[in-house]
């Protein structure tokens, strides 16, 4: 009895860690392939205002976007005088946060899911919205009343594009009668 338990509990371990390496391999892949969409349209916005894009920076501008990343990463953080110094640099990463948390329960290909849940079209609404929280918290913790302003206004804009997207998914669980993505994506087939 404590051997079954002691494999069951280390099958358990390994499929918790091997479900973690796979949330965050999606998570580093979903930021690469914006990083080369953006390249993408930069490109196509150079070419339709007939310029040069970014497209000279190694093979076919590839490394615009790792210059971008290393850019981002190294940039000085400035912080306002009078700011919750540790709120207002962790707003942005709440953001980024809840931004990929959606792509665990985005169904990939047949079999190919990291979290199948059966309210995954709510999971998804839900963290979606959650988002906001970053935005709020970034014109909080700046103790600015205009940049407050701004964020009050930026998280209403977010709160009325989830109106029109909470009708979008109600239709789609109209027609699929299942709020799993799975389902949804496999009565698509037909």
């Amino acid at each position: 009895m404590i051997l079954k338990s002691a494999i069951f509990g280390t099958i358990a371990r390994n499929a918790v860690t091997t479900n973690l390496v796979y949330i965050v391999l999606v998570m580093v892949l979903a930021l690469i392939v914006v990083a080369f969409l953006t390249l993408f349209e930069r490109n196509v916005i150079g070419t339709l205002q007939r310029r040069l894009g970014p497209n000279v920076v190694w093979i076919y501008g590839s490394g615009q976007a790792l210059a971008d990343a290393v850019k981002l990463i190294v940039k000085e953080l400035v912080l306002p005088s009078v700011s919750n110094s540790v709120l207002f640099a962790l707003a942005p990463w709440v953001t980024l946060w809840f931004s990929l948390l959606i792509w665990i329960v985005l169904p990939f290909g047949e079999n190919q899911i990291l979290c199948d849940l059966d309210l995954g079209i709510v999971f998804l609404y839900a963290v979606s919205s959650l988002g906001a929280y970053g935005i709020l918290l970034s014109g909080w913790a700046s103790n600015s009343k205009y940049a407050w302003f701004g964020a009050v206004r930026s998280v209403s804009q977010m709160i009325s594009y989830e109106v029109s997207m909470g009708i979008i998914y109600w239709n789609i669980l109209m027609i699929t009668n299942s709020l799993s993505l799975v389902n949804i994506v496999l009565q698509q087939q037909n």
